[in-house]
């Protein structure tokens, strides 16, 4: 029986007339013979003819039912289709089971992910038959506990290996199936692949997790602005940056210029002023204050993002703590300077003999780059007593005359100790220094360093404050520095000071052993006692005025006074004889200059000298001996020397002749410019004639 015929039995009344044709053949036998049995009257039929209308009316309203319950079918199969197909066309993959975990039905998608060709194959089959059977027990039991408690699990993610050993995750949800009095006949369940989005979201949070750690590495936070929304982003550094612990931490929206140094706000917004309005972007340093109280340097950029419409949406930027960088930089600049302050220390010890000299280089340093009110050093003298040398910076001249036992006092205290010393003040210890009026220079804090040359202290740095202040161990260890520079130059000082005094004594037993040779010569050729003297106190002038330089004054002076160490080779009797030199005697005579040579070129110290005594009888026109040297090959001394040793000889008395006038000898010379004699050196020496002639020995034939 369908469902009409149901409806329709159940609506029938108990008594229908024989006539209808639908009633059932007992009912209308059951009525003949209750007609035979009864006489008909009008009560009855008015009776029949009321229950054949109900009759009809009741078939009409059965067949208006059929219809509707038609038509709903129709939409129920339409609904079914689309249904369907809305099932077969999204990516979820969908089935339904019974309680028994048994499907009754799937879409095409997931089908295909289970291997079946149609999904009317999945009908009766449960998880075992499936590609993911070794799974199925936690299927089923996921399907038990959704259906036991009537409890949906919604988009749970789940990791699932593949067939190819690959890891795919799955989002799945159940969902508990009712029939119509609200029994749990099953479950709809769906799931799908949501492995490259997790792929997505793993590599996001990697990326953020690298990005927040590249931030943090390198101090920099950056934000977001959106002006149409007002909303605002700052990433975890940018609140570290600000000493704030979490982004929950107090921080309002419009806070930040709270953060920034009152002396730079004004800076800021304006350079945010100018990238809202024209679109330039902003790059700028300052000062912010964190959370703790604490200064530190940040560097911004800032710019705005231009939508397709060209209408500004977004204000983005970052800041990075430059604090670190900005204090390598000042440490920077500062060793820099105490760089250069040590190596213009250097140069004064180089470049000046003058201890006082190079002391006030160090002080000057010293105050400079301390920053230090005053300074003063003081020498140890051989009483043990430290004295001053230099000072700088006090307003009276009581230092000038201190005079601090070693072990007295502070400085004293430093140069037994051995120590840099630190008096934070100074004005609370009694005689803490052995001059008068300290108090009146208001000084607070005191540094003093030691000077130690080669193990020994030789005297002690001080530096002085007039308010209190300290030194980090950077300026300590610099100091220090200063101290040792200037022990050097004090041990250069005094190691000169004693190596000069050397010299000066050297010098001199040198100078003497020379004048004691020259008179030891004039003595063994006694016409010509005196020439060695004077002819080197006129060469030395003649030279001087040619523009010699001083340094070698000193060798043309020793030449000079040497000229005729030569003629230690030549025997007596030719070189005291009285009367004229035979040609063998003239030749023995000039190999004086080849002895000299041989004499003196053998000793470090004179062989600059070598000169005179070698070249003196050489000539300008290369007639002279022993060499025949021509012109400017001559060696200047010598060429100075030959003019003065003629011009001597001539106004000398010999045995052999008197001395000459001064005007023949004038005359005589002036002829020999250009062949025995250096033009130039002739026409200087004429120039100089009557200040060196009056300089000549009174005694001496004028």
């Amino acid at each position: 029986m369908n469902m009409s015929e149901h409806v329709l039995v159940e609506h029938l009344p108990d008594q229908l007339s024989p006539r209808c044709e639908f009633a059932p053949d007992n009912t209308c036998r059951h009525r003949q013979a209750e007609g035979r049995q009864q006489q008909p009257d009008d009560e009855h039929e008015t009776r029949e003819q009321q229950r054949t209308g109900e009759l009809s009316e009741l078939n009409e309203k059965l067949i208006h039912e059929m219809n509707a319950r038609s038509i709903v079918e129709e939409e129920l199969h339409r609904v079914r289709q689309i249904l369907h197909m809305v099932l077969d066309v999204i990516p979820q993959r969908v089935f339904w089971k019974d309680r028994d975990s048994r499907y009754l039905g799937c879409n095409r998608s997931f089908a295909d992910h289970a291997g079946l060709n149609d999904p009317k194959d999945v009908i009766g089959m449960d998880d075992n038959q499936m590609p993911w059977g070794k799974e199925s027990e936690y299927f089923q039991a996921a399907d038990r506990m959704v259906m036991e408690y009537d409890t949906p699990m919604r988009n749970y993610d789940v990791a699932q290996p593949s067939s190819d050993g690959q890891i795919s995750w799955h989002r799945k949800s159940r969902l508990p199936l009712y029939n119509r009095n609200g029994a749990v006949i099953g479950i709809l369940g769906t799931f799908e692949d949501i492995t490259e989005s997790m792929r997505i979201k793993d590599l996001l949070i990697k990326n953020g997790h690298i990005l927040a750690e590249a931030q943090a590495i390198a101090n920099l936070g950056s934000w977001e602005y959106c002006l149409e929304t007002k909303k605002e982003y700052r990433s975890a550094e940018f609140f570290r940056i600000l000493g704030y612990q979490d982004r929950a931490s107090g921080f309002a929206e419009n806070s930040m210029f709270d953060h920034i140094h009152p002396q730079d706000q004004e800076r800021v917004r304006q350079s945010i002023i100018a990238t809202l309005e024209n679109g330039k972007p902003y790059d700028i340093e300052y000062r912010i204050i964190r959370v703790d109280g604490q200064e530190r340097f940040v560097h911004a950029k800032g710019k705005t993002i231009r939508e397709k419409n060209d209408k500004t949406t977004r204000f983005i930027g970052a800041i990075q703590d430059i604090t670190e960088r900005k204090n390598a930089e000042e440490r920077k600049k500062t060793q820099w300077k105490q760089l250069a302050a040590l190596r213009a220390i250097d140069m004064a010890i180089t470049e000046s003999l003058d201890l006082r000299v190079t002391l006030n280089v160090v002080l000057d340093q010293v105050v400079h780059q301390l920053g230090a009110d005053a300074a003063d050093i003081l020498l140890l003298n051989h009483a043990h007593k430290l004295e001053h040398a230099a000072s700088r910076g006090f307003r009276n001249n009581s230092i000038k005359r201190c005079a601090i036992p070693f072990g007295k006092g502070n400085a004293g205290r430093v140069a037994y100790e051995r120590r840099i010393i630190h008096i934070s003040n100074v004005q609370l210890l009694d005689n803490c220094r052995y001059f008068p009026n300290l108090s009146d220079e208001g000084y607070i804090s005191y540094f003093g360093a030691p000077l130690v040359a080669k193990g020994e202290v030789v005297g002690v740095l001080e530096v002085f404050y007039r308010s209190s202040h300290s030194l980090d161990q950077e300026m300590l260890d610099f100091l220090e520095t200063l101290a040792g520079q200037a022990a050097i130059a004090i041990d250069n000082a005094t190691l000169f000071s004693g190596l000069q005094r050397s010299n000066i004594s050297l010098m001199m037993a040198y100078d003497s052993t020379l004048e004691g040779w020259s008179r030891a010569l004039d003595l063994r050729d006694r016409e010509t006692e005196g020439h060695s003297q004077r002819v080197t106190d006129m060469t030395e002038k003649i030279a001087q005025a040619l523009g010699v330089p001083k340094d070698e004054l000193i060798h043309i002076r020793r030449g000079a006074m040497l000229h005729d160490i030569g003629k230690m080779g030549v025997p007596d009797q030719i070189l005291l004889k009285p009367g004229p030199l035979s040609d063998e005697e003239r030749g023995a005579m000039q190999q004086h200059p080849v002895h000299a040579f041989n004499l003196l070129a053998p000793i470090a110290f004179l062989r600059p000298a070598l000169d005179i005594p070698y070249c003196h009888h050489e000539k300008w026109d290369g007639s002279g001996y022993p060499r025949g040297l021509k012109g400017r090959q001559i060696p200047l001394g010598a060429r100075i020397f030959a003019v003065i040793d003629v011009w001597d000889a001539l106004r000398s008395d010999r045995p052999y002749r008197p001395a000459w006038s001064k005007e023949k000898t004038t005359e005589y010379i002036i002829q020999q410019s250009g062949t025995h004699f250096d033009p130039e050196v002739v026409t200087l020496f004429m120039s100089q004639i009557e200040k060196l002639d009056d300089d000549r020995n009174p005694d001496h034939h004028g």
